[in-house]
């Protein structure tokens, strides 16, 4: 009984992703003057409620949401708070890919994500 409710855990849990390849990065340059780029694979959120991938990187939040059939809102958003930032739908391009941008200055926020 055990091992079928895992099974059916694992079925629901895998019908519910989507596929999508997105990565947040910071560019930026240091204290020297040379350009550096941080960069981070967004992975599934643990709630039940949406589809949604998303990671951070230092103060920088991106998080990429499915909320219907072929509709997705991508955000990043800035600590410490996180109620600033920038959000957008997704729109794919010819070539299935999509791109945010938030610029502070010199330091470049990107998402880019991939069908």
């Amino acid at each position: 009984m055990k091992k079928m409710t895992q099974i059916t855990l694992a079925l629901i849990l895998a019908s519910s992703t989507f596929a999508m390849e997105c990565v947040g990065s910071k560019t930026f340059r240091d204290n020297l003057g040379n350009s550096q780029r941080k960069e981070v694979m967004l992975e599934k959120a643990f709630d039940y409620s949406d589809d949604k991938i998303h990671a951070d990187i230092e103060e920088a939040y991106f998080v990429f949401t499915k909320y219907d059939q072929e509709k997705y809102v991508a955000k990043i958003t800035f600590g410490p708070d996180y109620t600033k930032g920038i959000a957008s739908t997704a729109t794919f391009d010819m070539n299935n890919r999509f791109e945010l941008a938030s610029v502070n200055g010199g330091t470049v926020y990107k998402l880019v994500c991939r069908k």
